[in-house]
Formats: C-alpha cells, structure tokens, sequence
C-alpha cells in the first residue's frame, strides 16, 4: 500500500510537470495507456426534446487507446452551418451531416505527443478521447489565403461508473495567411465547440488493467 501511495504520488507529480511544460514523460504516456478504460460500444447522443439526436459507436483498432469514433449525426449545432458554407466540396458538405468517422488509421504521431487518443491521467478514475476526423478541403478567405480547410474533432471524458462521455465537438476552419509585414504565411484558425454528450446503454464500470495495477503498486 505504501508503495502505491508511493508511486501515485511521483507520477502525479509527472503529471504536472508535464501539464506546465508541455510535454509528457515516456513513464506517464505508460501509465496514460495502461489505465485508460476500454470506452467501445454504442453510445446515443443527448439532445433537447423536439430536436433530432445522433448515436456514436466507439470501436478499437490497434487497442484500448487507438479508437475510432462514428458520429451518426442528427440535428446540426447552432452555428455549426457556417463552417459548413465554407467547404469547398458539396459531397463534402453532405457527408459531414451524415456519418463522420474519427481517430481512423495510423496515430503512431499522436501516441507519441500525448499517450493515446484514450488515455486516463487518474489510474482508471475516468478516460479522456481525443479525435478528429480528415480534414475537408476549404475555400480560401482571400487570394494570399492558401491550405484552407475545416476540421472536426470530438474530446471526451468517460467517469468509470457512469453511462455518458461527455465534451466537445470541435470545429475548426484553419488556413495559412500572409503576415502583414513580414509576408511569411501564418497558420490563422477560428475555432468553435459544441457541448455534446453521449449515453450509453449499461453504467461503464471496469477495473484497472493488471497493467496499470502494476504501475500503481510499482512493479
């Protein structure tokens, strides 16, 4: 027991070190993984009465912490049409109001930035997700604007013992504009988030990982 309290409180302290340098210790990416809840099911989004919910499934790919994300969308988000507008595409205007698919394919990059795109920092108390979806090809704002495009990411927290992943879905339009006096292009992004939430059918309830036990008992 001592050497649990131990451990948990060194990587605590990783923790924040890590939070206020931003970067993150190849030990606490460990931990990050190994008590991260297995979050894959079928989820159904919570909206208001009279207006049109979606459903998300969470599916694993490689593991625990390489998941895909499908948002079956229902009603859009106030606001959310005017990032639609300015895609480039009408297929692509379509598809995002239809099934948007996230965190698909390699993220070799994103494990090794953050730990996972479902990653716990409180031994298994809770998961946090972190996706997002290919980005669409947008309209430029002006024609020194170049690489314009829009991107949607969801960020979630699943409590263990509960039945809702619960944060944000993210909007982005991001694109390169001159600068005015140097004229090198900087990255210029306007940004919108969406409160979601996503129900599933039975409590998610799970215990740490033998993994993330060993970790904690300093093994």
């Amino acid at each position: 027991m001592k050497n649990a309290s131990i451990t948990a409180l060194i990587l605590a302290a990783v923790a924040v070190v890590a939070a206020n340098t931003g970067c993150v210790s190849e030990e606490e990416k460990k931990a990050r993984r190994a008590c991260a809840l297995d979050v894959s099911g079928d989820y159904v989004e919570v909206r208001p009465d009279g207006v049109t919910a979606g459903s998300l499934t969470a599916a694993n790919e490689s593991d625990k912490n390489d998941v895909k994300l499908t948002f079956d969308r229902g009603a859009l988000y106030d606001g959310e049409q005017a990032f639609i507008d300015r895609m480039a595409k009408d297929e692509d205007k379509a598809a995002v109001a239809g099934d948007v698919d996230f965190g698909v394919g390699d993220d070799v990059v994103v494990k090794d930035l953050v730990g996972g795109q479902n990653i716990s920092d409180d031994f298994g108390s809770s998961s946090k997700v972190d996706v997002s979806a290919t980005a669409f090809e947008a309209l430029p704002s002006s024609p020194d604007a170049t690489d314009a495009k829009v991107v949607y990411a969801l960020d979630l927290v699943i409590e263990n013992g509960t039945d809702q992943l619960t944060g944000n879905l993210r909007v982005s339009f991001q694109e390169n504009r001159p600068n005015a006096t140097s004229g090198d292009k900087e990255l210029h992004t306007e940004d919108k988030l969406f409160p979601v939430t996503f129900k599933r059918a039975a409590v998610l309830q799970q215990e740490q990982s033998a993994e993330c036990k060993d970790i904690v008992d300093g093994n």
